[in-house]
């Protein structure tokens, strides 16, 4: 296809060969490589479908990414831990390609679970609407707490009343994967509250993802976003264990090499958007 833009085929066999990979990927649990390999499916895709001029550095962006999974896959037989912090700089070229400016390193943040997480407990009895009143309440105090705050960063109280409304949250019966999500909340709003710092977009935009969520509390097949959590988890990650709620999530998570791994990469890599506290 380099050599010959105009046999879609080859491009075609490509785009075809990189979605049985990502079965495979899918299948082993590979998370981290899959969601690279996923976005490199993407724009494969969309060099078939014309939508993205064939530029040379697009093509070998492809072949270098393909390349470096194989090798990551050997490594893996040999003994290697998976560490997908590791593709963030090839990461950074697909989704160039593909367009995107944004890009953080909160994507391929998939650190392992050491332990289960401390939840808190659960209050019992509630029926549906004693749930559903809880909700609304936690859903006001979250937004009268998020508007004060947009508006004055600096006064606290806002922000202590997002906590409190997401720790209340916490205690309501749900799926196991949203009473993590509202635990790690939780801790993202502690590091807010208690570290000193501006705030920047990013953090803005993930407040208002949170309060997004809480609208739909009374959506019972509601799904939470996977990217969204470890978007939240690596803001933790990054930031100080100034509360007990962040050291329990750090004992928690075995995230110190991937955050090792994003940290060597960017000595060696271009400056790019990039989410961090």
């Amino acid at each position: 296809f380099r050599d010959n833009p105009e046999d879609l085929q080859q491009i075609e066999n490509c785009h075809y060969y990189t979605h049985q990979l990502n079965g495979m990927l899918e299948m082993l649990g590979l998370n981290g490589i899959l969601f690279v390999t996923n976005n490199l499916e993407s724009l494969l895709h969309s060099l078939y479908q014309q939508e993205i001029a064939p530029d040379p550095a697009i093509l070998a962006t492809a072949r270098q990414a393909i390349r470096l999974v194989y090798r990551h896959l050997d490594s893996l037989v040999d003994g290697e831990a998976d560490n997908p912090a590791k593709f963030f700089p090839i990461y950074q070229k697909i989704m160039q390609a593909r367009g995107v400016e944004a890009i953080s390193e909160a994507d391929l943040f998939f650190p392992d679970m050491r332990e289960e997480p401390p939840l808190p407990p659960v209050q019992y009895p509630l029926d549906t609407q004693a749930r559903l009143a809880a909700a609304r309440h936690a859903r006001a105090q979250f937004q009268s707490g998020l508007l004060g705050w947009l508006k004055d960063a600096n006064n606290r109280q806002h922000l202590q009343q997002m906590v409190d409304a997401v720790r209340s949250i916490e205690k309501l019966p749900a799926p196991h994967e949203q009473r993590i999500f509202w635990w790690i909340s939780s801790g993202f709003l502690d590091s807010l509250l208690l570290n000193e710092g501006e705030t920047d977009k990013t953090t803005r935009r993930l407040c208002g993802k949170i309060e997004q969520e809480i609208r739909h509390l009374d959506k019972e097949n509601h799904q939470i976003a996977d990217q969204l959590t470890r978007e939240l988890l690596y803001r933790v990650a990054r930031s100080k264990p100034v509360s007990e709620r962040i050291q329990e999530i750090s004992q928690v998570y075995d995230w110190q090499a991937l955050l090792t791994s994003f940290d060597h990469c960017l000595l060696y890599t271009s400056p790019s958007p990039r989410d961090r506290t």
